[in-house]
C-alpha cells in the first residue's frame, strides 16, 4: 500500500465513525450528574419525600371527625434536595482523578465510578444524600454502588502514601478549597447495612 492509500482509508474510517473516538470518562459522567442535580424541574415522585398530609380545600371543618379528616387528607411531597456545594464538587473531581489513576477501577464502568464519587463527596461534605434521588439521577441504587464506594474510600485513604500524592498535593491548595485535606468518614451512616472493615478515620 502507498501512503496515499493509508490516508484515504484513515479518512474513510474517521468519517464512518463521525470522528467519535473519545471514550466518556468518569469526569464526563460526573459533570452530567451534577447538572442533573441542579436541574430542579426534573424532580418527580422518585425524588421526593412524603411530608405530613394536608387537608383538601373541600373539607368541612364543622364536621371534623377522625374518619372524615383522614378521608380528606392527601400526602404532600417535598423535593429531596441534593444540591452539590463548591466544596463537594472540588472533592468529587479530586476523587475522580484518584480513581482514574488506580488500576482497581479498570473493571468498573465510568458511569458507576462517577456515581460513587458523587455520593461519597456529598456525604463527606455533609450534604444529605437521598438514595431515591441518586438512583433517579444516575440510574444506580446504593446496592449497585456499595462495593465501588468502599474501594473509592480505600483509595482516598491511601492517597497520601502512594504515587497519588501528586494529585493530593494539587487539591490541597487553597484554589481547590484544600479538599485533599478532608478526612474520610466511616461508611456506617451512609451504608448502615455494610460492615466497614477498612480503617476508620472519623465519624
Amino acid at each position: 500500500y502507498l501512503a496515499e492509500d493509508l490516508l484515504k482509508l484513515e479518512e474513510k474510517v474517521l468519517t464512518t465513525l463521525d470522528f467519535n473516538l473519545a471514550v466518556p470518562t468518569i469526569i464526563d459522567f460526573l459533570n452530567a450528574y451534577i447538572k442533573r442535580l441542579l436541574y430542579n424541574k426534573s424532580l418527580d415522585e422518585r425524588c421526593t419525600v412524603q411530608k405530613h398530609p394536608v387537608l383538601t380545600a373541600n373539607f368541612d371543618i364543622s364536621n371534623r371527625t377522625d374518619i372524615e379528616e383522614r378521608k380528606h387528607r392527601k400526602p404532600k411531597f417535598m423535593p429531596k434536595v441534593m444540591k452539590p456545594t463548591e466544596e463537594s464538587t472540588f472533592l468529587a473531581k479530586y476523587m475522580s482523578e484518584l480513581a482514574l489513576q488506580d488500576s482497581n477501577f479498570l473493571g468498573e464502568l465510568p458511569s458507576k465510578v462517577a456515581a460513587s464519587v458523587l455520593v461519597l463527596s456529598l456525604y463527606y461534605c455533609s450534604v444529605e444524600v437521598h438514595e431515591a434521588r441518586v438512583e433517579a439521577v444516575t440510574g444506580y441504587s446504593f446496592s449497585d454502588l456499595q462495593s465501588c464506594i468502599v474501594k473509592l474510600r480505600r483509595t482516598h485513604l491511601e492517597s497520601g502514601t502512594s504515587s497519588l500524592i501528586v494529585i493530593k498535593n494539587r487539591y490541597a491548595k487553597e484554589g481547590y478549597m484544600s479538599v485533599a485535606n478532608i478526612v474520610p468518614k466511616s461508611l456506617d451512616k451512609l451504608l448502615p447495612k455494610y460492615e466497614d472493615k477498612a480503617p476508620k478515620c472519623a465519624k
